[in-house]
């Protein structure tokens, strides 16, 4: 009888209002199940694997406890740095880069063309792609702006090809959720109808096997090559290959 239980939420999570995070079983007989739900939101620049926990008091008995690990969605949200930081945006823009962006300050974007071997000043991103973006000032959170943006189709059963050519490369999660790295797979032009995975291509020397990015906190680069890298969205990398692959 009264069985209490607890919800225990991470950071970046949190109840709805006029929720509750304990809920009471008034009575719960020998081999009963009783369904319990939460409403929960995500901070809207919160992204990625999150974990909860649920304990149960029912004393006398001690208490019990589960975690469950859950997937939240990228939103049109992200928290801009002063200075530079490489950027992805995981959606399918149907506006200018300006338009999206909907920055309240002056901006530079600007992507490595590997074939022209230069920085060119854009107005519009593909999802797979990065950029370098400098914001003067102050950090904001930036609210891209909705109307120019559309939901990805298909991304949750359907591979989104990223063609990339030979050389550096600055390339972006094109799903609107982590992608771990492990899980990429790699297409060359030497042999476009055999797939390869990321070390595989590694090994073949199809690319290198280590991914970088700037930590805009630090103002210095970072690499990683783990398998269970998870790929943020918003973040951009960059990746270089010896042949034009996908």
């Amino acid at each position: 009888t009264n069985v209490a239980v607890d919800l225990s939420l991470p950071s970046g999570v949190s109840l709805t209002p006029g929720e509750s995070r304990t809920r009471t079983i008034s009575r719960l007989a020998p081999g009963q199940t009783a369904p319990l739900r939460w409403r929960v939101v995500a901070d809207p620049t919160t992204v990625g694997f999150v974990t909860f926990r649920v304990s149960v008091q029912a004393p006398p008995a001690p208490t019990k406890s589960v975690a469950r690990t859950i997937l939240v969605s990228a939103t049109a949200n992200r928290k801009l740095e002063s200075g530079f930081q490489i950027v992805s945006i995981p959606f399918t823009m149907t506006g200018t880069l300006q338009e999206v962006l909907n920055l309240p300050v002056a901006y530079q974007a600007k992507r490595w063309n590997p074939e022209r071997e230069l920085y060119e000043t854009i107005e519009t991103i593909q999802p797979g792609q990065g950029f370098w973006l400098y914001l003067p000032g102050d950090a904001i959170i930036a609210q891209y702006d909705d109307n120019n943006l559309q939901f990805p189709a298909n991304v949750f059963d359907t591979s989104l090809p990223v063609p990339l050519k030979k050389g550096w490369n600055q390339i972006g999660n094109p799903y609107p959720y982590p992608l771990v790295l492990g899980q990429v797979v790699v297409v060359g032009s030497s042999d476009p109808s055999r797939s390869l995975s990321f070390f595989e291509a590694a090994q073949r020397g199809v690319i290198r096997g280590v991914l970088y990015y700037w930590d805009e906190f630090n103002n210095e680069y970072k690499f990683t090559s783990d398998p269970n890298t998870p790929l943020l969205p918003h973040r951009g990398y960059w990746i270089k290959v010896s042949e034009d692959v996908e």
